[in-house]
């Protein structure tokens, strides 16, 4: 990852709004395609729903309020997103900046491994690894995987960087369905440890150990 996903994480953690609402109400919310603007809450609170999100009305007002990002989302184009990550976010706005959210999440998990954060060695394969496992937990694994590729197309990231990344996303992604199935909670700290475990046994892709002598 470069320079500007730093700034990009940043700029998620001071200007975006905060979502309140249970990532199946963002979900709901999302397909419903409710509009934008002073009909937003009226349409919200009439949605359509069903035994899984009957409750999610009465985060209508939270959902709305995280529609108005336009300054913040001009701010994140600006910033490190690739054009297909734009297209991606305009037709599916709030489960990007979810997403994007998660990141930051992803970032501080990977800080409690290593001190600081560098990029092609261990703790960028962490973000990348993390971030898959955070995106399909708490949005869809379908979704994590448009969002990764999406992320990673990239025409001025060198190809064994671009590579690397694809690889440590693809084992995160991975990784969540076989926690899934195993009906383990996935919480952060066992995040870390598969992360550890896959970084033990050499399944994850490195280009340059931070450990390595020079």
């Amino acid at each position: 990852m470069c320079k500007k996903y730093f700034l990009l994480l940043i700029l998620l953690n001071f200007y975006l709004p905060s979502m309140a609402a249970s990532p199946e109400c963002i979900s709901w919310f999302d397909k419903i395609k409710i509009p934008k603007g002073e009909k937003c809450l009226s349409s919200c609170e009439v949605g359509k729903i069903d035994m899984s999100t009957f409750i999610c009305r009465n985060d209508c007002k939270d959902l709305c309020k995280s529609t108005d990002f336009s300054t913040e989302y001009s701010l994140l184009k600006t910033y490190g997103l690739t054009d297909d990550e734009i297209k991606l976010c305009d037709s599916s706005p709030l489960k990007c900046v979810q997403s994007y959210k998660l990141s930051w999440d992803a970032e501080k998990i990977c800080l409690t491994q290593y001190s600081d954060s560098r990029t092609n060695e261990e703790s960028d394969a962490c973000r990348h690894f993390v971030w898959a496992i955070l995106m399909s937990k708490n949005i869809d694994p379908d979704f994590a995987e448009s969002m990764l590729n999406a992320h990673e197309n990239n025409p001025h990231e060198p190809a064994a960087e671009r590579a690397m990344d694809l690889s440590n996303n693809r084992l995160g992604l991975i990784t969540y369905q076989k926690l899934k199935s195993s009906n383990v909670q996935l919480t952060n700290e066992l995040v870390a440890d598969e992360f550890q475990k896959k970084l033990e046994s050499k399944a994850l892709v490195i280009l340059k150990s931070r450990f390595s002598k020079p």
